[in-house]
């Protein structure tokens, strides 16, 4: 608990069997729960998960993409009563430390939803790797443009914390199930005019890979970009 609100960690894991001891065993104490969602992994990741009274793991059957991972959290954390819901990658690229402030500063602030901005740090462009870089600072002109938020630099970013009382709102089952989900996820919270925020992360890279192949998401996200531009077009008429 912090500042009197109850707060859950979803780390959404897939394959993750090398990291996923570390991300878990490094959550900060303040945490009242944290659910591993194990998104039908077919290595280890389950075997590996620490196994204690703070964790609870849910499995999915197959593999359903890491945003349907994170519905599974958040629908966790809406039935149980939680205030807060924090998201942190299953392989280990949040750095646990960063949490508290984060969450202090989104309390403080009266935010619905804050997203790590691994951008705002001098440090990022040396660690992150190029084709990331580039990629992600030109989903964020294109998040920009069909959402309408002026103040997102950061939209991939998968630290993120928020509110149960906002994720209310939104229709869970309508939020795109993969690589697309922060991207379609800002586009509902700004529908239902939501605070968002960002706060100065760190990017860590020590030999992740990413899951992502740019040639086979190019469509995809198009796709779901002109989605979110429309649903918000035709709600806020």
């Amino acid at each position: 608990m912090i500042l009197n609100k109850k707060i859950l960690v979803v780390i959404p894991a897939y394959n993750e069997e090398r990291w996923i001891e570390k991300t878990v065993s490094t959550v900060p104490k303040f945490v009242d729960l944290i659910v591993v969602v194990d998104d039908g992994s077919v290595d280890k990741t389950v075997e590996s998960i620490p196994k204690n009274e703070k964790v609870k793991i849910i499995k999915h059957p197959y593999n359903q993409g890491v945003g349907a991972a994170i519905i599974s959290g958040y629908r966790y954390g809406i039935d149980n009563n939680f205030d807060l819901i924090a998201v942190m990658a299953g392989d280990f690229q949040m750095t646990p430390e960063e949490l508290e402030p984060m969450s202090r500063f989104m309390i403080e602030n009266r935010v619905d939803y804050i997203k790590g901005n691994r951008f705002a740090k001098k440090d990022t462009f040396a660690k992150m790797p190029f084709l990331r870089f580039t990629g992600s600072y030109f989903l964020s002109f294109l998040t920009e443009k069909v959402t309408g938020l002026k103040n997102i630099r950061d939209p991939q970013s998968g630290y993120t914390i928020i509110t149960t009382d906002i994720l209310k709102k939104i229709e869970l089952n309508q939020v795109f199930p993969r690589y697309g989900y922060p991207n379609d996820l800002l586009g509902k919270l700004s529908i239902v005019n939501a605070k968002i925020a960002e706060f100065p992360i760190s990017a860590n890279y020590n030999g992740q890979s990413s899951g992502i192949e740019p040639l086979k998401v190019i469509l995809p996200y198009s796709y779901l970009l002109y989605r979110i531009y429309k649903e918000r077009k035709e709600k806020i008429k």
